[in-house]
């Protein structure tokens, strides 16, 4: 989606709706084929959706695949 998202989030100028709904579309689809578990992916995908739309320290390219782990290895 990059930069032609037009709903911007409030959580966070510089993200978007269209850009959070591919993330979760990506994760979600990504986590199913490796679980073929539609829980468990949607889980994942919406526990690090939350968190790459959010400033949640100290970097998105670090907490979100840790995240991702915990929540895939917990559900």
């Amino acid at each position: 989606v990059g930069t032609h998202g037009r709903i911007a989030l409030r959580t966070n100028g510089k993200k978007t709706l269209e850009g959070s709904a591919a993330m979760f579309l990506s994760n979600f689809a990504i986590t199913y084929a490796l679980s073929l578990s539609p829980v468990k992916s949607a889980a994942v995908a919406a526990v690090t959706t939350l968190l790459e739309a959010s400033n949640f320290p100290p970097d998105d390219n670090f907490v979100i695949p840790v995240a991702a782990a915990i929540v895939y290895a917990l559900v």
